[in-house]
């Protein structure tokens, strides 16, 4: 699977579910990246 793709399905799982627990677009961001850099 191309690592693009991974990358952005696991964007938009995410983005569904912190939307799901109301978080704003800044939080699911700042949520967001702070997953992907911890490597």
């Amino acid at each position: 699977m191309d690592k693009k793709d991974s990358v952005d399905y696991e964007w938009i799982r995410l983005f569904l579910e912190a939307k799901e627990l109301g978080l704003t677009v800044d939080e699911i961001k700042d949520y967001f990246y702070s997953q992907t850099s911890k490597t």
